[in-house]
């Protein structure tokens, strides 16, 4: 299939944001020699296959299999295969500082290899991450979209763990779980519920973009929030209804259909059974 070239994906976790203009993102095997270059963008490739090498000015490195390699920008440098059938996945991505607050610094993290070359071991989940975008990025399918993004920000946790395990990161005072902060799936589950909880979700659906079995999902959803995926899902609709019940003058049944009920019983049953009242009654504050 083509790719549309001029996609681009772009996605928060902690306090950075991530743009991947997929111009230039290569996936397969016997990758063309790129000439001595540079540019204002890291640059990431995972060599699944076969060998490769790095040149820089007056160095080599070589890269064995089963290996990432994360340039960073304004490094002068080619990316060389060393043999026929080598299969990697190579793209570049801008990376900036956001406002979200979280207690690792992942800029910090990404900032620490700016002045070098990191060169580490690629695991089983990234590799899984890796075919998933590849087929994803090639799709003509719009449904692909949310997914594909879910799969690059799962990619780029696992990314910045490693960074940061290979440099002994600090953590911030207020952190005492760092493996738990820097746990790409439940991150993704709290991203999930609130962006499409107004959406016919279904624990199948969330999954299948976190690569995991429903049971396990759902583990990690009790884990992330104290209950299971209905529960929460109805949590979060239900959070969303006070407010517009409150802070507008939309008829209860169209903000039944907002928050994603189809039918204005389920949505009163449910939002009765949680608040003790009808949606009218909390409206009216009685």
């Amino acid at each position: 299939m083509i790719m549309r070239e001029n996609r681009l994906i772009s996605f928060n976790f902690g306090n950075v944001s991530i743009r991947i203009p997929l111009k230039g993102f290569w996936f397969g095997a016997d990758r063309p020699t790129s000439p001595m270059h540079s540019h204002g963008a890291f640059e990431h490739h995972i060599l699944l296959k076969g060998e490769a090498k790095i040149e820089t000015e007056g160095n080599t490195m070589d890269v064995p299999s089963k290996h990432f390699v994360l340039i960073p920008p304004d490094v002068f440098h080619s990316f060389r295969i060393g043999e026929r059938g080598s299969v990697v996945l190579s793209f570049s991505f801008y990376l900036e500082k956001n406002r979200r607050k979280r207690a690792v610094d992942y800029d910090s993290i990404f900032q620490e290899n700016a002045d070098r070359i990191a060169i580490l071991p690629v695991n089983a989940e990234q590799e899984g991450y890796v075919n998933r975008i590849a087929a994803g990025v090639y799709s003509e399918r719009l449904s692909t979209e949310d997914r594909l993004t879910a799969w690059f920000s799962l990619l780029f946790m696992d990314l910045a763990e490693a960074l940061a395990k290979e440099n002994s990161s600090k953590l911030t005072d207020d952190t005492d779980d760092f493996s738990g902060e820097l746990d790409a799936r439940t991150f993704m589950i709290e991203e999930y519920f609130n962006e499409y909880y107004m959406d016919n979700l279904s624990l199948h659906q969330l999954a299948e973009t976190l690569c995991l079995s429903e049971k396990q999902t759902d583990r990690l959803v009790r884990k992330a929030f104290g209950e299971g995926f209905s529960d929460h899902l109805t949590a979060v609709r239900l959070t969303i209804a006070k407010k517009l019940l409150k802070d507008s003058e939309k008829k209860v049944g169209e903000i039944a259909s907002e928050i994603g009920y189809r039918s204005y019983n389920g949505f009163y049953f449910a939002f009765k059974k949680k608040t003790g009242k009808t949606p009218e009654e909390y409206r009216k504050g009685t």
